[in-house]
């Protein structure tokens, strides 16, 4: 990426990190790093198994705070939010999905139980329910006998409702059938090119890797590249070097 299109980026910028570390002890995770997240942005985290990717996707909604540098969120440092309100806007869904007791429905109104605000009324629970593939029909039904890729939509619903600006997701795919694979990227991908939502993604699956407006490189919690796409060849190359695990946990 040339230098003016990097300053446009920095114009428009929904995150900006400047040289931002984490430590754990003695020990670095991520070290210095600087990249941009604009608008709409669909940001793929790349590298090897334990190199901190995980580490520096909780940093976006504060679930890890950096050791050193800053991150700005929409121009203002994002430790100057109100945390707890700063999450319902920037959600992040779990490799594995956070599933109550109870019914569906239980499960999705309980964030705004938590607020004390108003649920979404039974349509639109419907409404969301279809949009992520799930029958209109199982408001009723106990959470806990959905199949995993089930359950990752219904994780999916639940932040879809609060109507986040962006979604952080870690794995979102990994331990799911073909099917349901499918299903999930669908459904991600038509947030991202159909409703225009930013999404930052922890992914081996390929088709998730090939659809990221911008792909970001990283090897032992350092980013060596940020690129606006790359080639097949190149994705494949450095997959097989991340599924060989080079990285230490």
């Amino acid at each position: 990426m040339n230098q003016k299109t990097e300053q446009n980026r920095k114009k428009q910028q929904l995150f900006q990190f400047d040289n931002v570390s984490l430590k754990k002890g003695n020990h670095t995770i991520i070290q210095d790093a600087s990249f941009t997240v604009a608008p709409g942005d669909f940001t793929v985290l790349l590298g090897p198994s334990g190199v901190g990717k995980t580490s520096l996707l909780r940093l976006f909604n504060a679930l890890e705070i950096p050791t050193t540098g800053k991150i700005l969120y929409k121009g203002k440092n994002l430790l100057d939010y109100s945390i707890p309100q700063f999450r319902r806007r920037v959600v992040m869904i779990l490799q594995k999905p956070v599933v109550f007791g109870g019914k569906i429905r239980d499960n999705l109104t309980l964030p705004f139980a938590l607020k004390r605000q108003k649920a979404p009324v039974d349509a639109t629970l419907k409404e969301f329910l279809g949009r992520c593939h799930l029958s209109h029909d199982l408001l009723n039904e106990s959470a806990e006998n959905l199949s995993g890729g089930e359950q990752q939509r219904l994780a999916l619903v639940r932040a879809l409702l609060l109507n986040p600006d962006v979604l952080l997701l870690d794995e979102p795919t990994a331990s799911l059938d073909v099917e349901s694979e499918k299903r999930v990227i669908d459904l991600l991908l038509n947030e991202n090119q159909e409703s225009g939502r930013t999404l930052v993604c922890v992914t081996h699956s390929l088709p998730l890797i090939q659809a990221a407006s911008r792909l970001v490189f990283m090897d032992q919690g350092k980013i060596v590249a940020v690129r606006s796409g790359a080639s097949n060849d190149e994705i494949r190359a450095f997959m097989k070097e991340a599924l060989d695990g080079k990285g230490n946990h």
